[in-house]
């Protein structure tokens, strides 16, 4: 498809132009449209592919506007038949749609692929269907509102807030810009969203899980559970990562919908110690993939894209076949805290040296309910006498 089309859609839709007309087995626009308001008249340049308006291609442009605009050529002025003052049908000056994107750009090097990526998804999915075709001076918090009320009714407050942090990098880019006078955000409550609920393995289920895995899976499933790392950290795992003579791992990478990017934060970068059990673990997955470059590897002998090949073939079925109640495989980092913490092991070594947490505030948040003590407290006191 010609990119130009595009172009000439776009105007048709939105400011009221008429069909593209024929001459001579070409295809032109000659449009009373006025460019950067100077007053020219404009047609564009012969499309390379001839393509009809039709339902179906609109539709498709429709869907897909974005991608045309990335790739759009100069047009070619020519003399103006405007009447001077004459101006725009209806134009947005500001089309938030536009804005969106150029924010987002902005802001793409210093963010990780992955993030980017998903901040797109997300603009695209739960932003731009409402506020894509509005002017971003004309969005008011009374819209927002609406529009936020509209997602609680599809998404989970912890979703809707992800999503807001979008909207409000592109409102705060508009106020800096001069563009809005206000944030009409920073005037509707964020959504209360509930506490992460963990449902970890008991031990017993975890030896069940470990015994009844074969193979790499199992390799995979004993570093899933004594190790604390996330799922995407172990599947960007690489050989010279592992360091079997001073048992440690070191976690610079993970990797989620096929991008390899850094791990989620700062502290998220780090060397977390190979305990016994996970150190034969991966002796056993060395004979197997030594010399792939990956730790773990797919049918195909390259490195997993993502967990979804884990859930589906493997992880769901084995929890099936062992009558354990089905449990997302994210629970297994739960369960190496919670199992970690109430026997005993230091809740800083726990969070902040194996899991990566920033602080041990959030490790307690999460998982101050399984330490467990039978140690006597205040004992000073038992020789004071009131």
């Amino acid at each position: 498809m010609n990119f130009r089309w595009f172009e000439l859609y776009f105007l048709q839709k939105y400011h009221s132009i008429s069909s593209p007309v024929r001459a001579k087995n070409r295809k032109f626009f000659d449009l009373p449209y006025q460019n950067n308001f100077s007053g020219e008249k404009i047609f564009f340049k012969e499309l390379l592919k001839k393509l009809d308006a039709t339902p179906p291609n609109l539709e498709y442009v429709e869907a897909n506007w974005h991608k045309f605009l990335k790739m759009n050529d100069t047009i070619i002025p020519k003399e103006s038949h405007i009447k001077k003052g004459e101006d725009l049908k209806d134009s947005p000056k500001n089309l938030f749609r536009d804005f969106a994107f150029e924010s987002l750009k902005a802001g793409e090097n210093g963010r990780r692929a992955i993030t980017h990526k998903i901040y797109i998804q997300i603009l695209q999915r739960d932003i731009l269907p409402y506020f894509g075709d509005m002017d971003i001076a004309e969005i008011t918090s009374f819209k927002v509102k609406s529009w936020q009320n509209e997602l609680l009714k599809k998404i989970k407050p912890q979703s809707l807030n992800n999503v807001r942090g979008v909207l409000n990098m592109i409102f705060n880019d508009a106020l800096a810009e001069e563009i809005i006078d206000k944030n009409p955000l920073s005037l509707i409550k964020r959504p209360k969203a509930d506490k992460t609920k963990i449902n970890p393995f008991s031990l017993e289920e975890v030896k069940n899980i470990i015994a009844g895995a074969d193979g790499w899976f199992k390799n995979y499933l004993t570093l899933a559970f004594f190790c604390g790392a996330r799922i995407g950290e172990m599947l960007a795992l690489k050989w010279e990562d592992i360091d079997f003579e001073n048992n440690t791992i070191r976690i610079n990478k993970a990797i989620r919908d096929g991008v390899i990017s850094k791990p989620k934060t700062k502290a998220s970068i780090r060397v977390i110690d190979m305990l016994p059990i996970v150190k034969n673990a991966l002796l056993e997955q060395y004979q197997l993939t030594n010399n792939m470059g990956n730790v773990f590897v797919s049918k195909r002998n390259k490195g997993f894209k993502s967990s979804q090949c884990l859930l589906r073939v493997h992880w769901y079925s084995l929890l099936r076949k062992l009558n354990i109640s089905k449990r997302t495989l994210y629970q297994t980092r739960h369960t190496f805290a919670s199992i970690m913490i109430s026997k005993g092991e230091d809740p800083v070594w726990v969070g902040c040296k194996m899991m990566g947490h920033e602080n041990i505030a959030m490790t307690l948040s999460v998982y101050t309910k399984y330490i467990e003590s039978k140690e006597k407290r205040a004992t000073f006191l038992s020789d004071f006498i009131a």
